[in-house]
């Protein structure tokens, strides 16, 4: 949906780096990308030693909201294949509600997703688990092998293969690295989609 992780990245390596845990966003985004923040906080814990105190998700928090206020972008076809689609679509994110909510509002997509936000906040396990698409699916009445995931991390793909649901790894976004197409086809991947467009030229076609 956004181009967040990059941006997200660079407030995590410069809240960690308040709380002496030096680090820049390059090794952020390679250590943080598609976790969720509890297992994120547990890395730190066993590879730094460093229990963080509770003030730094709030001084994340607030890095990150600034952050996505001046920089946040949605990806570019996003708004078009949204406008586009005649079946019912929601946001299953392994990030905890207080940010998507920023995170929509700032990109101003949040109109597009009212009453459909699901986040690993809402179930045991987040993703790889399937947990959260399965959650999702039965939200909105719709068994999953009637559910199209679309998603750019491995964490996701491998989710939506054990809940049983076909998905599109999606590789458009500005933080993609070499590999990660062979990556995502891996975990289960039918097809790698480059832009929007070609993933509104394949719902259109079913």
């Amino acid at each position: 949906l956004v181009d967040s992780e990059l941006l997200s990245a660079k407030a995590t390596a410069k809240a960690l780096t308040e709380y002496g845990i030096p680090m820049d966003q390059e090794t952020s985004l390679k250590l943080f990308t598609w976790i969720t923040l509890d297992k994120a906080l547990v890395f730190i814990e066993e590879e730094y030693g460093v229990l963080l105190a509770a003030d730094y998700l709030q001084r994340k928090a607030e890095l990150t909201a600034l952050e996505f206020k001046e920089f946040l972008k949605p990806v570019p076809g996003i708004i078009d294949l949204l406008d586009g689609l005649s079946v019912p679509f929601c946001l299953a994110s392994n990030s905890e509600h207080k940010r998507l909510k920023i995170t929509l509002e700032y990109a101003k997509l949040a109109p597009y997703f009212v009453g459909q936000v699901h986040s690993a906040d809402d179930v045991p396990l987040g993703k790889p688990a399937p947990d959260l698409f399965l959650y999702a699916a039965k939200r909105n009445n719709i068994s999953p092998d009637k559910c199209l995931v679309i998603d750019d991390s491995p964490t996701g793909i491998k989710a939506a293969s054990a809940a049983g649901m076909a998905a599109i790894g999606f590789v458009g976004g500005t933080h993609v690295g070499p590999g990660l197409s062979e990556k995502l086809l891996a975990h289960g991947a039918e097809w790698i989609m480059h832009s929007h467009m070609e993933v509104q030229q394949l719902i259109n076609s079913v």
